[in-house]
């Protein structure tokens, strides 16, 4: 009975995370700060600054490559250098790439008194974010979820202020130094690219964005991705006027030089919000490396997904987003004392990581990956097999597992330590019998970073 009375009290779900700041470590060259959701294709970070949200959109396998010394790879042309490293210049350099980013925006919500509070539902893989002048005459609350059982996100807006609210929402994407093209525009009420309506007239329409990566046409290599939004429902919206948005930003260089100055490309589309007015926003991201898409259709499968949805359908697709991870995390719990409340945090996000990073026959995840959110990311994020992989819960693997959720071999181990030296504190190898399991992910608590476990010395 007492062992009985002990499964009683174990947590089967993750606990909340709250923030009472917009995340100060977003966008990040490693791990941002942001509520990160996704479903093993498509990756969100919610982060944002005074009166703003942003959701950098990611895909699991979008990577283009470039060129350097310290690659994780041999050299394309030449006889260059082999492992261990790769020191001549003309060395590939797997680089992982965002997507995009969607900002919503209002000028009433940036003044001094503004408030930025948000709340990352582990259990439910959601995020929701309440803005705020400092007084009841302006507010936004914004939800995202990034569905489990389908390639759509689903945004909600609300105005939750007495007020009329004026906004932006703003879709672009980072041309970044590799000169990778971008290319936008709107998208009309059936879920097709249309020209943006003139101000004042028309429905609030959604954006579409294409990226390319590897313009050298590198064969195989070469990649596109897109992202689509579509308007499923807005009460109260008075439109403003689209137009091309484009920006200069600067990033942090992968290797701590920088700052790197790039241009940011796309749609910015302006509206007013009636009090208590709400909208219901659609996307979908694709890439030409999902399984049957040809290298000019991502854009294609992105409109198609989000022209097949209705908002009267988002209930039972929030439904089904609600079943996939109730019964996920109903594969176990645990449930520490109170003084260990960090490693209890810990376990359950990555726990929560492993099931909205990856999926049974997708692709391998990388060091960030599906949450980048700079084309700068450390270590250029190594989408490569060469990355080193954490441990893994066993009841949490997916149905089939991928190839990388299997402990490591010895080889490999021992392989990882003479190449990659990772981390070069923590990671000690002597031998290839050595078994060595390194656990690593993101902070278990909003903007407070665990200690890193070290490896087991060798012997």
């Amino acid at each position: 009975m007492r062992f009985l009375a002990a499964l009683a009290v174990i947590n089967a779900a993750p606990p909340p995370a709250f923030y009472s700041t917009w995340p100060r470590g977003t966008p990040s060259a490693t791990w941002p700060d942001g509520p990160f959701l996704g479903n093993g294709v498509t990756g969100v970070v919610v982060g944002g600054g005074p009166g703003s949200v942003v959701l950098y959109f990611g895909l699991s396998g979008f990577w283009s490559t470039g060129y350097g010394a310290n690659s994780s790879m041999p050299p394309l042309r030449g006889p260059g250098s082999a492992f261990p490293g790769c020191p001549a210049p003309n060395c590939m350099i797997t680089v992982g790439l965002t997507l995009a980013t969607v900002e919503v925006s209002s000028s009433a919500l940036a003044s001094k008194t503004a408030t930025w509070n948000a709340t990352f539902d582990l259990a439910g893989a959601s995020a929701t974010v309440d803005l705020t002048d400092g007084s009841p005459a302006y507010g936004l609350r914004l939800n995202v979820l990034v569905s489990a059982t389908t390639q759509l996100t689903i945004l909600e807006l609300v105005n939750i202020g007495t007020q009329p609210l004026p906004f932006n929402v703003t879709t672009a994407g980072n041309g970044n130094t590799l000169d990778v093209p971008i290319t936008g525009g709107c998208v009309g009420g059936s879920g097709a690219a249309a020209p943006c309506p003139p101000a004042g007239g028309g429905a609030l329409p959604g954006h579409w964005l294409t990226k390319a990566a590897d313009p050298r046409g590198a064969g195989a290599l070469h990649i596109t991705a897109a992202l689509a939004s579509r308007v499923l429902a807005c009460a109260g919206c008075q439109v403003g006027a689209s137009a091309p948005y484009e920006a200069t930003v600067n990033h942090t260089a992968w290797d701590g030089g920088g700052p790197v100055a790039t241009r940011t490309r796309g749609t910015a589309t302006a509206a007013l919000l009636a009090p208590r007015g709400g909208a219901t926003i659609a996307l979908s991201a694709a890439s030409s490396r999902d399984p049957g898409v040809a290298p000019d259709d991502p854009l294609v499968v992105a409109l198609r997904a989000v022209a097949a949805t209705t908002a009267g359908a988002v209930p039972a697709l929030k439904a089904a987003h609600s079943a996939w991870w109730s019964a996920y995390f109903g594969k176990s719990g645990v449930s520490l004392d109170p003084a260990a409340a960090d490693v209890e945090a810990f376990w359950w996000t990555a726990v929560y990581a492993l099931g909205a990073g990856s999926r049974a026959g997708g692709v391998t995840m990388d060091l960030w990956s599906p949450w980048r959110t700079t084309d700068y990311s450390s270590w250029r994020s190594n989408p490569t097999m060469e990355s080193v992989k954490w441990a893994r819960p066993e009841a949490h693997r997916a149905p089939r597992p991928l190839s990388h959720a299997r402990p490591p071999s010895a080889a490999t181990i021992s392989r990882h330590c003479t190449l990659a030296r990772w981390p070069p504190t923590t990671l000690r190898c002597c031998s290839p019998t050595t078994t060595l399991l390194q656990t690593r992910w993101p902070p278990a608590v909003p903007q407070r970073r665990p200690r890193r476990l070290a490896a087991p010395a060798c012997t």
